[in-house]
């Protein structure tokens, strides 16, 4: 004699419930993970300093990181001398540390500034510039050195791709020319370091002065910073040659 149990509507009812529960349990996607954020931080301005988060960005040497999350927050730590400024691009105002929230790609800029104002150089003698490096140590960058050069030398710069001279340049490698008003001095500056021409380094700038009895120019060196033997150029150090 066979047995026919009876299954009452509201038990059919939450056996549907449970069926239907685990159908969607079992054939639900995994939630897509968090989308990776890219950060990249430069450092500008005539101070300098670091920029760093509590992961990932140590700029330093570290300035490109990408992140998951809500937020990332960079801090400014200005080297000694040197005071930070304010946040450009992405990230604006002064306040430090500051959020990032992580929404899309962003780009941000530090600005370090010197707590002392750089001189203006007057004297354009070789002598006169070999005063002013001892005097004034901190400028001891090509930014530095064109901040502390008068107006009138940031009027009518050019951008040179080739020259002949000792401190050349190339396409990817140019170099900056800062003349005078009338031409008769000029620093041209290397902005990056070209293996192809020994002795062309950032540090060292050419300074080209007219001479008036001699009719020609007499080219000099302006080294900032110490500089290692380059291939057959010998070390050279902070001075005007």
């Amino acid at each position: 004699m066979r047995v026919i149990k009876f299954i009452s509507p509201k038990t059919r009812i939450i056996l549907s419930i449970i069926i239907l529960l685990l159908t969607f349990v079992l054939l639900a996607s995994p939630p897509p993970p968090p989308p990776s954020i890219n950060i990249k931080v430069m450092k500008m301005g005539l101070g300098s300093g670091t920029v760093s988060s509590p992961t990932g960005i140590n700029c330093g040497g570290d300035c490109d990181e990408t992140f998951t999350g809500t937020s990332v927050t960079l801090t400014a730590t200005a080297d000694p001398s040197s005071v930070f400024v304010r946040w450009e691009g992405d990230a604006t105002g002064s306040t430090n540390p500051i959020t990032i929230p992580l929404s899309s790609d962003a780009s941000v800029r530090a600005v370090f500034d010197l707590t002392t104002a750089i001189p203006t150089l007057t004297d354009f003698t070789p002598e006169g510039i070999q005063t002013y490096l001892a005097a004034n140590p901190i400028v001891n960058t090509a930014a530095r050195f064109v901040k502390a050069l008068p107006a009138e030398y940031k009027l009518n710069w050019i951008l040179m791709t080739r020259s002949e001279s000792l401190q050349t340049g190339t396409a990817e490698s140019p170099r900056l020319l800062l003349p005078n008003i009338n031409a008769s001095s000029v620093f041209s500056i290397g902005v990056s370091q070209s293996t192809s021409y020994p002795g062309s380094h950032p540090d060292a700038i050419e300074y080209m002065q007219w001479d008036a009895v001699e009719k020609n120019f007499r080219f000099h060196e302006v080294i900032l910073n110490n500089i290692p033997q380059m291939g057959a150029v010998p070390p050279r150090v902070r001075m005007v040659s």
